[in-house]
């Protein structure tokens, strides 16, 4: 009987631990494994030791981490997992994005954390068979390791400790089902960890952010002492002279430049691992929220902070994520602001609907900037709209010809007169009463047929020149399709056979696509000009498409969507413009250089596919 009570009561009463746990860390950790090696010592990365000494705090029920990619988090994660296992004890679950992710995470990182570690590898019920797949069993506890986007995962399990993993990508109302676990363990310093990059200014992990003590990592001056955030505007490095014709800079020229420039005293602190060491280990939090909830602690730390990240590393990101910005492209900005900055991004700030329709020259005025002109074409029941536009090399337009035609003749005449290359015509077929006629049309004059896509992006797989192996990169855009036009009996093995019976077609991301657009009409990127002689209903329909925030009622989340005014055609036929320009790399964002462009389109991985 006495055993039974004692077996039940351990737990409970179990002895406050003689050592703190950045120094239990230190004793008993270490990492055989991954890029840092040795002992776990919050020197290394003073800013987790705060969130860490929270563990033993029992008024802290929520500890909430946003922060910068490879900036130690994952490793705070795991420190606190075990020390919580060894020392503390209850069940556990750890949540990451999906069940494959949990499952990997499992198998090749933490399986290994616990056998390095002796405390908790004594703990092991049946030694290393007791890690079995999102199931630990320990003597005193079992830990479950499941995926966050299976809300039966996050019904089932009662926990003393929640952690998760990148919970800003959680679908929403997974956090607050995961809060749930550890209702009947309150009495017991339950505890819920969440770790993550950010993502928008909206949703549960932006909410319970702010919610708490939003602490914000300062530094200390190594010259006058004074303490203050690193951010990204005391960032400097010598743009003189690096600044190349198309608006990129020369970053080996800028890269031995980068320094930080204290606030206070205005000294130039040179880019340098020890000297980057030794800010990094000045630091301490400071709580920027004056009426925080009591029970959760909030911290924010970013790159520049991190010793092993040099600046000229985020110095470099941030040009080139800024001339994207200024060809209308603002995802790589977006990932940079979460993914180095550890901030939440606001699409807010940079949302306008006003319409840049300046333009001092005539429709078909020759300009001696033209690097590319493309012909885009809307099709509509009775008519096509139709847009001709000229692009520089730095991403500048300029519309060329907008108007109404009636027939497909009308469209090849026009062509030949404005002398466009057919692989540089693009026609809509997005009109399913029309698209085999569509097809039919491109396969016969060497057109590409366009199909708009909700997707977000493309997955290519790309042969690395250098290795001689498949790299994936996502594109907003397919790789060139061979669809069945109906009009010739030819297969894909024959060597006329897109001649006779295939027709090109490229699916794209109509809402990354149509977003760079909103960008340039906004006057907001690369230059985007109007002919002052358009037709009117050109001007009417360019309008007729804007972009706006709402707050969606089911999800509570800030949702962004284009909203249709009226007649969009010309929207439509300048979106397929920017498309194009994408291709060829004018404008948006630059990923590797096999990118496929409609002057080589043999270049292209080709696919038949039956329409």
């Amino acid at each position: 009987m006495s055993a039974l009570i004692y077996n039940a009561l351990k737990d409970v009463w179990r002895p406050t631990p003689k050592l703190q746990v950045e120094d239990w860390l230190r004793t008993h950790v270490r990492f055989e494994r991954g890029p840092i090696l040795g002992a776990f010592d919050t020197k290394n990365s003073p800013w987790i030791r705060e969130p860490l000494m929270e563990l033993r705090n029992h008024d802290t029920r929520e500890i909430i981490c946003a922060c910068s990619v490879q900036s130690a988090k994952t490793a705070l994660a795991e420190g606190a997992m075990l020390y919580l296992i060894a020392e503390e004890g209850g069940d556990m679950c750890l949540y990451l994005q999906t069940d494959e992710h949990a499952d990997e995470f499992l198998d090749t990182r933490f399986k290994h954390r616990i056998l390095d570690c002796k405390p908790v590898t004594k703990l092991l019920a049946r030694g290393d068979k007791s890690i079995q797949k999102r199931t630990v069993a320990f003597a005193h506890m079992t830990q479950y390791v499941m995926g966050a986007n299976n809300i039966h995962n996050l019904q089932s399990k009662a926990a003393r400790y929640v952690i998760g993993d990148e919970a800003a990508y959680w679908p929403h109302g997974h956090i607050g089902e995961s809060r749930k676990r550890t209702t009947s363990f309150d009495a017991r310093n339950s505890k819920r960890i969440y770790v993550s990059t950010p993502m928008n200014n909206s949703g549960e992990f932006y909410e319970s952010f702010i919610a708490g003590s939003c602490s914000e990592w300062q530094v200390r001056c190594p010259e006058c002492n004074e303490h203050w955030p690193m951010v990204l505007s005391q960032l400097r490095w010598d743009g003189d002279g690096a600044k190349l014709a198309d608006g990129k800079y020369d970053l080996a020229r800028i890269r031995d430049t980068v320094r930080y420039e204290c606030p206070a005293c205005h000294v130039m602190l040179k880019d340098d691992p020890r000297v980057r060491r030794s800010i990094a280990n000045s630091g301490f939090y400071l709580n920027q929220n004056s009426a925080p909830d009591p029970r959760v602690k909030s911290y924010h730390w970013n790159a520049l902070t991190v010793p092993w990240v040099s600046w000229d590393t985020i110095a470099s990101e941030f040009l080139k994520a800024e001339y994207a910005r200024k060809l209308g492209d603002y995802s790589p900005l977006a990932e940079f602001v979460r993914k180095r900055l550890g901030e939440f991004w606001d699409m807010r700030e940079f949302q306008s609907e006003e319409v840049n329709l300046s333009g001092s020259f005539a429709m078909e005025e020759a300009w001696d900037q033209e690097f590319r002109r493309y012909m885009t074409v809307d099709v509509q029941r009775d008519y096509f709209r139709v847009v001709v536009r000229l692009w520089a090399q730095n991403g500048d337009s300029r519309l060329f010809y907008a108007g109404e035609l009636h027939t497909w003749q009308q469209i090849s005449d026009l062509q030949k007169r404005l002398d466009i290359n057919g692989r540089r015509v693009f026609v809509d077929c997005g009109f399913e009463r029309y698209q085999g006629e569509v097809y039919r049309q491109c396969a016969a004059n060497d057109w590409i047929a366009l199909k708009g896509d909700r997707a977000q992006f493309f997955t290519w797989t790309l042969m690395d020149k250098r290795t001689g192996r498949g790299k994936q990169v996502r594109r907003p855009y397919s790789q060139i399709q061979h669809v069945d036009s109906g009009v010739g009996l030819a297969r894909a093995s024959m060597r006329n056979a897109r001649k006779a019976d295939l027709c090109d077609r490229i699916m794209w991301s109509s809402d990354y696509i149509k977003l760079i657009l909103h960008r340039l009409r906004a006057g907001q990127g690369a230059s985007w000009q109007i002919a002052h002689n358009a037709p009117k209903w050109y001007f009417k329909e360019i309008q007729n498409e804007v972009f706006v925030t709402e707050k969606d009622k089911k999800t509570g989340k800030n949702k962004t969507y284009f909203k249709k005014l009226g007649e969009n055609h010309s929207f439509d036929a300048e979106a397929m413009q920017v498309l194009a320009a994408c291709i060829e790399k004018i404008i948006g964002q630059a990923d590797v250089s096999e990118t496929p462009s409609p002057k080589a389109p043999q270049a292209i991985e080709q696919h038949v596919v039956n329409a």
